[in-house]
């Protein structure tokens, strides 16, 4: 599964691709997606909050679920327009 960002004119980046082997797919990228809005909503920018979850990113001892969060949160801090779009 993936997770497109589409902008004006019909432009598309994929922000975060799950694996497919692992079986918990789905709920990997709803992960990413509930990073991405609480990073909207909550209009995160601050350079601290960007290190923490970079940081928190390259620790293996979190798991893949959370590391799905963390850069849902950074994709949301990132891109603040455009539409996103799951293609599985």
């Amino acid at each position: 599964m993936k997770v497109l960002l589409t902008l004006e004119g019909g432009f598309a980046k994929t922000l975060f691709e799950a694996a497919t082997d692992s079986g918990k797919d789905k709920h990997t990228v709803a992960m990413f997606l509930m990073g991405f809005r609480y990073a909207r909503n909550n209009n995160l920018q601050s350079p601290e909050v960007i290190g923490l979850i970079n940081h928190m990113g390259k620790n293996d001892a979190i798991d893949t679920v959370t590391q799905a969060f963390n850069q849902g949160v950074l994709a949301g801090m990132e891109h603040k327009l455009g539409k996103l779009e799951v293609i599985e």
